[in-house]
Formats: structure tokens, sequence, C-alpha cells
């Protein structure tokens, strides 16, 4: 779940595609928190039935005073709005909510992990095979 680590994931997605190659994410049990957003950026979205994908907002910690504080929320607020506009993007199911920026800054904003089965995901265009 850290988003340092998970974004030098994304940027080598990031740059294998740049250099022609396809990019396949394969869930294999479990893809939470990071691991969603990282597999998002593949190419091509694999998941069983049974593995489970999940989706929650943006979580910090903040030290400082009220500046700092205010500067970190203004940050988490700008992720939040940059992560729903990708997921809404990126998003293939044949629903048109999840092609809606706002479903996904709604979802993020509530900050409840989202549980998504491999059908589930599927159907609402998180992942592009079910295996």
């Amino acid at each position: 779940g850290e988003v340092d680590a998970g974004g030098t994931i994304i940027r080598a997605i990031e740059d294998a595609r740049e250099r022609g190659c396809s990019v396949i994410g394969e869930v294999r049990g479990y893809a939470m928190s990071m691991g969603f957003f990282i597999l998002q950026h593949c190419d091509q979205r694999l998941a069983a039935p049974e593995d489970i994908i999940m989706v929650h907002g943006v979580t910090t910690v903040t030290i400082g005073d009220i500046r700092n504080q205010a500067a970190d929320l203004a940050l988490t607020n700008r992720m939040m709005e940059q992560q729903a506009e990708f997921l809404a993007q990126r998003n293939t199911s044949s629903d048109e909510k999840y092609h809606n920026k706002d479903f996904w800054l709604d979802l993020l904003k509530d900050n409840t992990p989202h549980y998504f089965f491999g059908r589930e995901a599927l159907e609402a265009g998180l992942i592009d095979v079910l295996l």
C-alpha cells in the first residue's frame, strides 16, 4: 500500500510500454490498495472469480502546524481527483456509471474499502479477462 513504491512500479510499467512492451497484470489472490492501482495501469488485467480486488481512498498522516495540515489536505484531494479521473478513463465496463469521474471520486472520498471478486471486477470494468 505504499504510494512511493507503487509509484515506482507504475513508472516502470509506463517505461516498459514506451519501449513497446505490453504489460499484463494477473491477480493471484488479492490486488488491494496500491496493488489495485498498479493493476489498473497494466495493458491487460486478469483475475479469477475467487480473486479479490480492493480500492479505497487516500490515507495519510500529517505532521506539523495547521498550514502543513491544510497543504496535505489539498494534496490528498488533488490525488483523489487524479485517481478518479484515471479510473473513469481506464474503465472498460458497459455500465456508464463506471466511466463517471464523480462515481469514483465519491467512492474514494468515502475511504471505505470496496471489495470486488473477479466477476464483480469484470462487470465494474476493473479487469479485462476473467480467468
